[in-house]
């Protein structure tokens, strides 16, 4: 399809391309890498995100589940571990700046830092508006700088977007929490557009009895306390109850913390756990 509309022998997008929120062209980049190509595969993967080295490492990975090779036995191509080798051995290709268009005189406010805000901003300074983004903590990134365990994603790699969002004279504003430092009538009084990006950081309570009883924790605010280096004493023994990736995530850093019993609980069975 990309070559010549009149091939009906190639008007067939990769299921893996089709299944990605990004329409990335997964299949291009693997076989350019695979035949000894990796500038152009890194090239190539630039084309869809300036986010590689996240990606590489957190994606939920669709394309993976949809891979043609799992028909024949072999399993999927690890897609996701690819892209984050191009991204890690080609970094001056994957975190280049793209060209920004001519300035608009529009003024847009993001509330908020994370992946939402940060992409919407490159986006959005790529074609010529001034972007600030606001974010309520004292670092951006929101939930990947915050709650993802450094051992899955190097607070480097969400660094290194911010930085380079800020070469593209993108501006952050720290410490500016919505209702609090700042409020939504004046930002829309002093911006041609807001867009709020606040996240779900707000974790999901079960609303039994005993919820709120000493050494019970949220997830979020649990990964949250060791992403900002506090001290958090969790026992000898913890249960885990969720099989998403805030619960995996936490039993990974319970067990790095030294607790010798570490059990996850869920509704699902182990092949069907969300995470």
């Amino acid at each position: 399809v990309d070559r010549c509309i009149l091939d009906n022998l190639r008007l067939y997008v990769p299921p893996c391309r089709v299944e990605c929120p990004l329409h990335m062209n997964c299949q291009g980049y693997i076989r350019l890498l695979a035949r000894g190509k990796g500038e152009q595969a890194a090239e190539e993967l630039r084309k869809y995100t300036p986010f590689g080295g996240i990606l590489g490492r957190v994606c939920h990975h669709p394309c993976e589940s949809v891979c043609e090779r799992n028909k024949n036995g072999d399993g999927a191509v690890n897609i996701r571990a690819i892209k984050r080798y191009l991204a890690d051995h080609y970094s001056q290709i994957t975190r280049s700046l793209p060209a920004v268009g001519a300035d608009t005189g529009r003024r847009i406010a993001i509330v908020g830092s994370g992946p939402a805000g940060m992409t919407a901003a490159y986006d959005l300074r790529a074609g010529g508006h001034a972007v600030t983004i606001f974010e309520a903590a004292a670092e951006p990134g929101g939930m990947l700088r915050w709650s993802i365990p450094s051992f899955r994603l190097p607070v480097v790699e969400v660094q290194a977007a911010v930085e380079m969002l800020e070469r593209m004279g993108i501006l952050f504003k720290t410490g500016q929490a919505l209702g609090r430092e700042i409020d939504l009538e004046k930002l829309m009084a002093g911006y041609d557009a807001v867009l709020l990006a606040t996240g779900a950081g707000t974790p999901l309570k079960l609303g039994i009895e005993g919820e709120n009883l000493p050494g019970v924790w949220q997830g979020l605010d649990f990964l949250k306390q060791i992403k900002e280096g506090k001290k958090v004493s969790m026992g000898r023994d913890v249960l885990i109850i969720g099989g998403g990736n805030v619960a995996v995530d936490a039993a990974l850093t319970c067990v790095k913390l030294g607790i010798a019993d570490v059990r996850i609980v869920c509704l699902e069975q182990g092949g069907d756990m969300p995470a």
